[in-house]
């Protein structure tokens, strides 16, 4: 071999290497993005809300900031608690990308306060603004309600019962007997994981008390959105569907659900401890105490119906299931929690509740 070849080869080799060299080279990543999907948050002073949002790539890490911690603080997880009613920015920082979301605190919510289509409330009428509800419940039902809390996790200050409900009776589920089965046994077999089971076997287990109506309801939306039971849909969810698109909820709730037993006992009831079966246990200032504070607003207003009435003793449906022919209700009249067929139409109603 000449010396002319030999360099010739030793060039091109030299060439071979770099070019490998250089493909094997790591990417340099890119410069990550955030972005808050939140709307303009509206909290209550002394509440907590976490601010949705994505970033990219998701092992990035987000620093958060509020324009102002006297009205209004963030945690490093972006969970915003209101401190002050006022208003600030929150901003969440990945490296050198930013977002932001306005914060709106306002006074902390009440028993008896009106609830807007715009997700305010307030505890006079504004009549420039649509009436949906009246609050009835004030504290953080997420804590009880895993799939509440996984898919509406803002929805921690309290509830909201409808103010203009259909007064039409209804069965909970009129063909149960031709279903043999409860629909919590459909929803353990094909829900689990997701979903938790209705039924509540009194004296077997305390599901009844716990907050668990929106639980329910999704569940049942699924039961009845199966064909393989569409011989013996639960009525009572197809009700609240109908309702719902009737009567739009703004988007920093949970939409409207079938309350459970212990819903409907906050509904009537002060918090209290113990079975909300038990009236042995509920003192005598806190029986009927949250009814009578609704009652007062709902009767000022035009066309709204109140919780029971002089003229009707009516029942409330809840989205809790006895047994395979069974489902509780709650006596409008007194608060008293029983069980009724689920074929009844004797004068049980569908009350509609919201998460906010």
């Amino acid at each position: 071999m000449t010396l002319k070849s030999i360099l010739t080869a030793t060039l091109i080799s030299l060439c071979l290497a770099a070019c490998s060299d250089s493909n094997d080279e790591p990417e340099k990543p890119s410069n990550p993005t955030i972005a808050i999907t939140s709307e303009t948050l509206e909290i209550p002073v002394g509440s907590s809300t976490p601010v949705r949002y994505t970033v990219d790539p998701d092992t990035t890490t987000v620093r958060w900031e509020s324009s102002d911690t006297r009205i209004a603080r963030v945690d490093a997880n972006g969970i915003v608690t209101g401190v002050a009613r006022g208003s600030v920015t929150v901003t969440a920082r990945a490296a050198s990308a930013t977002a932001s979301v306005a914060v709106k605190v306002v006074r902390a919510p009440h028993i008896g306060d009106y609830f807007y289509s715009d997700g305010t409330f307030s505890s006079s009428i504004d009549n420039n603004k649509s009436i949906i509800g009246i609050i009835f419940w004030i504290g953080d039902p997420t804590a009880d309600d895993a799939a509440l809390r996984r898919e509406h996790p803002e929805c921690s200050h309290g509830l909201v019962v409808a103010a203009y409900p259909d007064m039409t009776p209804t069965p909970w589920q009129s063909n149960a007997s031709m279903f043999g089965s409860t629909t919590g046994s459909w929803i353990e077999s094909n829900l689990s994981g997701l979903y938790v089971s209705p039924v509540s076997i009194w004296g077997s287990d305390t599901r009844r008390n716990l907050i668990s109506g929106y639980n329910n309801t999704c569940a049942l939306k699924r039961f009845n959105a199966d064909a393989s039971n569409s011989a013996w849909p639960v009525e009572a969810v197809a009700r609240v569907q109908q309702f719902s698109d009737n009567v739009q909820t703004p988007a920093s709730t949970s939409g409207w659900f079938l309350p459970g037993t212990k819903e409907l006992s906050l509904l009537i009831n002060s918090e209290h401890d113990g079975d909300v079966l038990d009236f042995n246990d509920i003192a005598a200032d806190k029986c009927g105490q949250n009814k009578t504070v609704v009652n007062k607003s709902l009767e000022a207003l035009d066309g709204a119906q109140t919780i029971g009435s002089n003229r009707w003793a009516y029942d409330l449906w809840s989205s809790n299931e006895w047994d395979i022919a069974q489902t509780y209700f709650i006596s409008s009249l007194d608060g008293t929690i029983m069980c009724a067929p689920k074929n009844g139409v004797n004068n049980q109603l569908v009350r509609c509740i919201l998460a906010f």
